[in-house]
């Protein structure tokens, strides 16, 4: 849908000329972006553009905001490398904002500057995907430790069990049943 409205004002020196423009439902495919492995698919993306165009005596002011919304998720299966953490990256981005100023105040000088707020968009999925992947090193690094350890528990057991193991055969050795003790120990009060 294409809204525009303006006005244009020439009845005085001073005059002033403004024009809204709003589009919404461009489809992404008309910017013609070819899907590739390291940027958004953002071919599918629903497009709405707002801008404001004015113009008066020797100054000249755009200011337009496009909305790149509903990006789909590419397919990573067939993605491999490095590429693949950066379309990992690309990939979580469903939305993101492009604003284009074109602005000259005096008639001579046209200062034209772009931002978006993908920047920030990526920075907050390589900060997900880094803690991810630290979190699984983590979880990796603690099962193999967890293995060592049982492992070295399992080995310290056997091992106390045969020093048990021996010190009782030993004791057995020197004392045969709990009779004799008991015959020696009445025989050592007797003899006191």
């Amino acid at each position: 849908m294409l809204v525009v409205s303006g006005t244009f004002d020439h009845r005085k020196y001073n005059y002033e000329d403004n024009l809204t423009l709003a589009f919404d439902g461009l489809q992404g495919s008309v910017l013609n972006i070819e899907p590739n492995d390291y940027l958004p698919l953002v071919d599918t993306a629903k497009i709405n553009l707002a801008g404001i165009f004015s113009l008066s005596n020797k100054s000249f002011l755009c200011n337009a905001d496009v909305y790149f919304n509903n990006i789909q998720k590419k397919n990573l299966s067939d993605i491999s490398g490095n590429l693949k953490y950066l379309a990992e990256v690309t990939n979580t981005i469903k939305n993101f904002k492009v604003n284009l100023k074109a602005q000259d105040k005096d008639g001579e000088n046209l200062d034209i500057s772009i931002s978006s707020d993908i920047d920030k968009k990526l920075s907050e999925a390589i900060s997900k995907m880094f803690s991810s992947k630290v979190n699984e090193a983590k979880a990796k690094i603690q099962s193999k430790v967890n293995e060592m350890a049982q492992a070295k528990v399992k080995e310290v057991e056997k091992s106390l069990q045969s020093q048990k193991n021996e010190l009782l055969k030993n004791i057995n050795l020197e004392t045969s049943s709990i009779e004799d003790i008991s015959k020696q120990i009445t025989n050592a009060i007797k003899n006191r």
